[in-house]
């Protein structure tokens, strides 16, 4: 009669742990935007099933473990894939990328200025070469407030975006 007892609470048990797992992941899915936690709710319904069918509980917990993983690896690639976002820019760095004129000729380290679609720029070059008034450059990237620039020879460095 004892062992009856502890069998149908362990069983009870078991059945409550994975159904709590299964709605507390369902409840943190839900409220996130990115996928968190979907995988444990797949092992959480196949241990819940298992449990159901009064598996032993190490079967719940192997099972629980093996198809969490399944899911994983099945599943994860592909939601990474899915929610990859394109980055568009919107603030200074939708610069890197295009042509600029020079406007105030530079060398070395010292700093001049282009202009890029009618605005003009503060900038510098990571190389020892001038730069000349009129002269087409390529803008590489940004350094606080000023643009990195270099020089377009016959037109292979240039990057259009």
């Amino acid at each position: 009669m004892l062992s009856q007892i502890l069998t149908i609470s362990t069983y009870n048990l078991s059945l409550i742990v994975w159904a709590a797992l299964v709605i507390i992941s369902i409840i943190i899915e839900v409220s996130t935007e990115d996928l968190v936690i979907v995988w444990a709710t797949v092992g959480s319904i196949i241990a819940f099933v298992a449990a159901l069918l009064n598996a032993d509980i190490w079967v719940q917990l192997l099972l629980f473990i093996v198809f969490t993983t399944i899911s994983i690896i099945v599943t994860r690639p592909l939601a990474k894939k899915l929610a990859k976002k394109e980055v568009i820019r919107t603030n200074a760095d939708r610069v890197i990328g295009m042509v600029a004129t020079v406007i105030e000729p530079f060398s070395n380290n010292s700093i001049g200025k282009v202009s890029i679609n009618g605005h003009t720029w503060r900038a510098t070059s990571l190389s020892n070469e001038s730069f000349f008034e009129g002269e087409k450059v390529q803008v590489d990237g940004l350094s606080g407030t000023k643009v990195v620039i270099s020089k377009i020879i016959n037109n292979e460095n240039i990057v259009r975006l």
